[in-house]
């Protein structure tokens, strides 16, 4: 009577191990991404995801959190310096242009004749949104900059022992459509950031 009930347990107690608190953390973190990449979209344009395959689940303290969203905060501010940079160099280069369009015009007045100024006025109209541009960019940087100083000082008391994000690595599966690899931060409420 003993052999056939130790099968049994053996059986019962690996059933019960494979469906635990581990799949249900997957299941939970599929339906997070699920709701994150359709999310603000309108029914027409929400795709259709076949699949969402998980290739690692790590999970982060709220240093190593901080710390990533600091990579990322610098990241993003070399990227909109180089944006405000080359703003500015084109600035510089309609501006000249500008000069030498207003030379040409003073110059055909001097002489009495009739100046087409459409190009004039092109250009001048080009250099004034080019101005709303970099300022534009300019907040852009500082806010970003704002952000990286919270951030420090966040992260200087920051917790590094306990849980507090889970950082996974995930390839979404779509209908017609290539799929798409990324990783993911999702917090203890299940909200999913990148």
């Amino acid at each position: 009577m003993r052999k056939p009930f130790i099968p049994i347990v053996i059986i019962i107690l690996f059933a019960s191990c494979s469906g635990g608190p581990k799949n249900e953390v997957s299941k939970k973190i599929k339906e997070a991404i699920t709701s994150y990449l359709i999310t603000g979209m309108d029914k027409k344009d929400v795709p259709v995801i076949d699949s969402i395959g998980i290739s690692a689940i790590d999970t982060l303290t709220q240093k190593n959190s901080l710390k990533i969203l600091m990579d990322n905060c610098y990241r993003l501010l070399k990227t909109y310096n180089d944006v405000w940079e080359s703003k500015v160099a084109l600035l510089k280069a309609d501006s000249t242009l500008l000069w030498s369009l207003g030379q040409q015009k003073a110059m055909y007045e001097k002489h009495g004749e009739k100046y087409d100024d459409a190009s004039f006025k092109e250009q001048t109209a080009k250099i004034n949104a080019d101005s709303v541009q970099i300022n534009e960019s300019r907040l852009i940087v500082q806010k970003t900059k704002n952000t990286i100083d919270s951030v420090t000082t966040l992260y200087t008391s920051a917790d590094s022992t306990a849980f507090f994000e889970y950082y996974v690595s995930a390839t979404v599966y779509f209908k017609g459509a290539p799929a798409e690899q990324g990783n993911f931060i999702i917090s203890k409420e299940w909200k999913v950031r990148r």
